[in-house]
């Protein structure tokens, strides 16, 4: 697989990152679900917490867990987040999770899958519509748009395939590696390694 090219993901605005102070990967709480295509954001999320040896604890509804990840610029705080209420809830964490980390809905990327991208390819941006995703949609109606959002492609299913079936349905073995490829290369661009 070749090496992805996070810094033009992200357009490698450096100010970007100090704006983000919470990641929130979006997925459903159960294990059946744990490796399905709408879990993308919570496996990427799950990822990055055993690379920095962070250990979520839970929080109403939600599991958090904050520590500090050394970078080329020294020392910053992270939270990583993952909901425990099902996807087309997510919005309801969102306001208790600002109040108790002090932050703005600026300070929050939010990883999620999406239908319109590729599989195996990413996107990054701030603000913007829910582009029909249930969560986002949640999300925006609790705080309002003005968010970062990491899309990680999914694909569409055939035509016979219903979309509702198709996010539920489990990763493939390739599908997982590549998620997990692109999420090393993420914590790397995160520490500011190459």
């Amino acid at each position: 697989m070749n090496k992805i090219d996070i810094t033009k993901l992200v357009n490698f605005d450096t100010n970007l990152w100090a704006d983000i102070k919470v990641i929130v990967g979006l997925g459903n709480p159960l294990p059946q679900y744990a490796e399905t295509r709408h879990n993308a954001g919570a496996i990427v999320v799950s990822i990055l917490a055993d690379k920095l040896n962070l250990h979520f604890k839970r929080r109403n509804n939600y599991e958090i867990a904050s520590g500090r990840i050394e970078t080329a610029d020294g020392e910053r705080e992270v939270a990583l987040v993952i909901p425990l209420t099902f996807m087309n809830n997510s919005g309801e964490l969102f306001l208790p999770l600002m109040h108790f980390l002090h932050i703005t809905p600026e300070n929050i990327l939010v990883i999620h899958d999406d239908l319109e991208k590729k599989v195996s390819t990413f996107g990054f941006k701030f603000a913007g519509s829910d582009r029909g995703h249930n969560g986002l949609r949640s999300i925006i109606s609790a705080i309002g748009e003005n968010f970062y959002r990491l899309r990680i492609g999914i694909g569409r299913p055939l035509p016979e395939v219903p979309v509702s079936n198709y996010v539920l349905e489990p990763f493939s073995d390739e599908e997982l590696f590549c998620l997990e490829v692109f999420s090393n290369q993420f914590f790397n661009f995160l520490k500011g390694e190459d």
